[in-house]
């Protein structure tokens, strides 16, 4: 089985990058993902696809302030590791960790298992 995971999260600047990797065995081929976060400690800045996804074709939708919906589709398996870089800038230092504010809330995994 494949699966999504959010990886520790790097503070680069005024940035906050936090890694979306696959993992699990078989083959994947692609996935759609929600994912939440709090508009009000965190802005998007943008998705960024890593060498892994080269070859997918990534689609963003951000139109609503704390939900991002990721699609992603690849004619090739796609690496088991991290496939995109999501990128915040802060609003707020106040509530804790801002990585924290970041969750994923729905993954479906496209994709041959074996």
């Amino acid at each position: 089985a494949s699966l999504l995971r959010l990886g520790r999260a790097r503070h680069i600047r005024n940035e906050l990058r936090i890694p979306l990797a696959v993992q699990g065995t078989g083959d994947l081929y692609g996935f759609d993902s929600v994912i939440e976060y709090d508009a009000a400690r965190l802005r998007l800045l943008g998705v960024h696809r890593t060498h892994a996804a080269s070859g997918a074709l990534v689609a963003v939708g951000s139109g609503t302030p704390g939900v991002l919906a990721l699609s992603v589709a690849s004619s090739q398996p796609l690496a088991h590791t991290t496939v995109l870089s999501l990128h915040f800038a802060r609003q707020s230092r106040r509530g804790g960790p801002a990585a924290a504010a970041v969750r994923i809330r729905h993954a479906r995994i496209a994709g041959f298992e074996r």
